[in-house]
């Protein structure tokens, strides 16, 4: 399939099925819990990418501390 490179109209279109390893991931977690983990895959915020416009891993942290998600997947390194 394509790969978007940039955020477009696409990426907020929730149609659109998320998958990759750390979808596999989670949802190898939510079998093991028989089905007791809830999990809704969304994009992130576009409130989040405005305050953080140069990093979508900062823009999705920014929807954790807003109260907007529990949590972000990716490729993701502890920095401090």
């Amino acid at each position: 399939g394509d790969i978007l490179t940039s955020v477009g109209e696409e990426y907020y279109d929730s149609s659109v099925r998320y998958e990759g390893a750390f979808m596999d991931y989670l949802d190898n977690l939510r079998e093991i819990t028989s089905g007791r983990l809830h999990i809704d895959y969304t994009f992130g915020s576009e409130a989040g990418r405005r305050v953080h416009p140069t990093s979508k891993y900062t823009a999705s942290i920014q929807d954790i501390a807003d109260g907007l998600a529990d949590m972000a997947i990716g490729r993701f390194w502890i920095t401090a």
